[in-house]
């Protein structure tokens, strides 16, 4: 992988200032970051046009190697989006720079669609796997999780805990209420007594691991263990971007994110103890797999068990070596 400079010096003078963007994090959140990342490749092809197949995979496979490399390590949506955009192009057949360049730009231009339409099918599928349902938990802001709320049928009640911790549940109000939904707004301290009301819990997802292991905010793991304490099901909504394969290679496992809640806490810490009380936690969770009833995602509503093979068919169709 090229260092950072030597990256940046590959970049055009129009492009250079979203490199700067990224990097200095003026410009936060996956699909944010996508969207630059796909405007410089689309300025490394126009500017390489007539060098030759050579140059211009070289610039293009050296800036996408970059990101993997460092942003995607953290985000496998980012890893994975550029694993979609760029293994045709990258195939063995691929011998001439017309036809590296067509197909580069066409899965560039076509990615944000298939994954706007890959969440469509998994809300779909949770909306189905919701027909015997009254009364719903969500749990913590995603957007997938908010086109679900706003998919279901608007006499189910859905009940949103909020987090003192992050005000992950907020975002949801809206969607919910727009959509016709009686929503109940609740602290997240409640969650136990409000979800034994409840037919099923949903959490969204920062990360998926191939045996349904999954990665988001604080809570989810005290709501996994509640809803399997109640009996009831607890279902993530991800699509398959999301999957983090290092674990099968043995080669990774994301830990728990470190976060200082004092600026959360402080308010209510008397001003002579707060140099001497301790507010670190974490801000990322795993929820293990059997505590995962299903894995909503593009291919179906798919038990924990049963992902494992769905995860390797997804990562070989990226080129990964598994």
């Amino acid at each position: 992988m090229r260092k950072k400079n030597e990256v940046r010096a590959l970049l055009a003078e129009d492009v250079v200032s979203l490199f700067d963007d990224i990097d200095q994090s003026r410009v936060l959140g996956a699909n944010a970051q996508i969207g630059l990342m796909q405007q410089m490749m689309r300025s490394v092809v126009e500017h390489a046009r007539g060098e030759g197949l050579d140059v211009m995979r070289g610039r293009v496979g050296d800036l996408v190697d970059y990101y993997k490399g460092t942003r995607g390590q953290n985000s496998r949506a980012i890893y994975n989006a550029l694993g979609v955009m760029t293994t045709a192009s990258f195939a063995e057949g691929v011998t001439d720079e017309g036809e590296f360049a067509g197909r580069l730009l066409r899965d560039i231009d076509s990615f944000q669609e298939d994954n706007a339409h890959n969440v469509e099918k998994l809300v779909s599928f949770a909306v189905n796997a919701c027909a015997p349902f009254s009364h719903v938990m969500c749990f913590d802001y995603s957007s997938t999780v908010e086109a679900f709320i706003r998919a279901l049928p608007a006499d189910v009640v859905v009940s949103i805990p909020e987090s003192r911790a992050l005000d992950g549940g907020a975002p949801f109000l809206r969607g919910a209420v727009e959509s016709g939904h009686a929503v109940r707004f609740i602290p997240d301290t409640c969650m136990m007594d409000e979800l034994a009301s409840c037919d099923a819990a949903f959490i969204g997802a920062e990360t998926i691991y191939a045996d349904g292991t999954t990665f988001n905010t604080i809570g989810s793991d005290v709501l996994a263990v509640v809803a399997r304490h109640l009996g009831k099901p607890f279902y993530v909504l991800t699509p398959l971007l999301k999957l983090d394969l290092r674990a099968v290679r043995g080669t990774r496992r994301l830990r728990p994110m470190e976060f200082d809640y004092a600026r959360r806490l402080g308010e209510v810490v008397p001003g002579e103890l707060r140099d001497r009380v301790d507010c670190t936690g974490v801000k990322l969770v795993s929820v293990p797999g059997e505590l995962v009833t299903a894995v909503v995602c593009e291919r179906g509503v798919i038990p924990s068990a049963g992902l494992f093979p769905i995860a390797l068919e997804y990562g070989r169709s990226l080129g990964e070596e598994i």
